[in-house]
């Protein structure tokens, strides 16, 4: 342990700490941190050890993230090969019972520091496993990481073998993937086809790993979509808003939902969504309208042929481009929820979701809340649900950026709509 560098921790930064967070981000102490090193010893003020670090030099905010603390005044012998096995089989063990369901091919097997395995995160994709690092720390263990899981899945899977790639996540979303091909005995080497699918709760998605820097399916929804499948199922129409590949559409039609319109201003996405729909052999007939137009120029429309439904989804990236006109996803609430109120059944449903980790879920409730009492819908609709990350995607207290995804399910009340009728 004497090899590791004591670094000093900033007062807050030890605060946060101590209140569950994991990160250290950058600051006037952080700017003494050496660079040339994987691992940390955070001091306090007085140099008393307080926490074993992963070094992040590279980042540019997160400067390190918390591997464990440090006991006081006693000796402490450091093993990073056997806590990191000891840490992934447990990630592995704490999900056997969803994955032995068997209801869908996609799985975070890590989920980063839910999983005490800060900036790692590793999903099943069918017969792929994908490391996505949000830290370079973990391409220097590579090897080791890929070695420990592998022998984990064995263990419990033994008839499996798997694809390996690792992707490097980033603010600048660059797509940055590679494949690893050893050891040859336990994975499959050949290149990955460009394009492959996967099941989620029998429905068919294809994935193209590599195309750009999401691959067609957000795994962190799943347990989310399940959840949802019984609303869906005693609805007769949905409107997807920000429908990138239709996983929402794709849910309605194998509920048996009738109609479904899919709005998103990409052209590729919804031509994937297409691809997707004709992937399946759903049980019952049903109508698809596809719009390529920006939500607000979709929800105009739909307004003008006074359509309406009885689920509208709503789940927009956290900055949303139309165009060139880049806004806040929160802020946008504001005038898309009384034109949604509009398009809405007597008794229908609006889910609406936010994917920031800056926004906490109390403050999103709140914020949806004020704008109700603003645009005087506080009447209309009632907080049915508050939705998050669940299953494979365990969240920590002390640790919000962990809980970035955040949705609330609003039901449209039928006596008002009679009293203003």
């Amino acid at each position: 342990m004497s090899s590791i560098p004591q670094v000093k921790l900033h007062p807050l930064a030890i605060k946060a700490l101590r209140q569950g967070h994991f990160w250290i981000t950058e600051d006037s102490f952080t700017k003494k941190f050496p660079v040339s090193v994987d691992f940390l010893q955070g001091t306090d003020e007085e140099g008393r050890p307080l926490a074993l670090l992963l070094n992040s030099p590279s980042h540019k905010q997160i400067k390190a993230r918390l591997w464990r603390f440090l006991p006081s005044n006693e000796k402490l012998v450091f093993n990073f090969a056997q806590e990191l096995s000891f840490r992934i089989e447990s990630a592995l063990v704490r999900r056997l019972e969803l994955i032995a369901a068997q209801e869908r091919e996609n799985y975070f097997l890590i989920f980063g520091e839910g999983d005490e395995l800060p900036g790692l995160f590793v999903q099943q994709l069918g017969s792929v496993l994908l490391f996505q690092y949000y830290t370079d720390f973990w391409y220097k263990f590579e090897d080791l990481l890929s070695s420990f899981l592998l022998s984990s899945l064995a263990g419990h899977f033994p008839s499996k073998k798997f694809y390996l790639y690792v992707q490097r996540r980033s603010h600048d979303k660059k797509v940055v993937l590679h494949q690893l091909t050893k050891p040859a005995s336990q994975i499959n080497s050949t290149p990955l086809p460009p394009l492959f699918s996967l099941q989620e709760f029998s429905v068919n998605y294809f994935i193209r790993l590599g195309e750009g820097y999401d691959f067609g399916l957000y795994t962190d929804m799943a347990s989310i979509r399940k959840k949802l499948i019984p609303l869906f199922k005693k609805s007769s129409s949905v409107l997807n808003l920000y429908a990138y590949t239709g996983a929402f559409s794709l849910l309605a039609a194998s509920c048996g939902v009738a109609s479904i319109t899919s709005v998103d201003i990409s052209r590729k996405y919804l031509g994937w969504l297409e691809e997707n729909m004709a992937a399946n052999h759903f049980p019952t007939s049903f109508i698809h309208n596809g719009l390529n137009v920006s939500v607000e120029k979709g929800l105009e429309e739909l307004l003008k042929k006074e359509e309406r439904f009885d689920l509208i989804v709503c789940d927009p990236p956290s900055a949303s481009s139309d165009g060139q006109k880049i806004s806040s996803a929160l802020s946008n609430y504001e005038k898309m929820i009384p034109k949604m109120e509009k398009l809405l059944s007597v008794d229908g449903h609006l889910l609406i979701f936010l994917n920031t980790h800056t926004v906490s879920a109390k403050k999103f409730e709140n914020k949806i809340l004020q704008i109700l009492q603003q645009k005087k819908l506080a009447n209309v609709f009632f907080v049915e649900r508050l939705i998050g990350l669940a299953e494979d995607c365990p969240t920590k207290k002390g640790f919000p950026e962990g809980s970035y995804l955040k949705g609330i399910l609003l039901k449209k009340s039928s006596q008002d709509y009679k009293k203003r009728s």
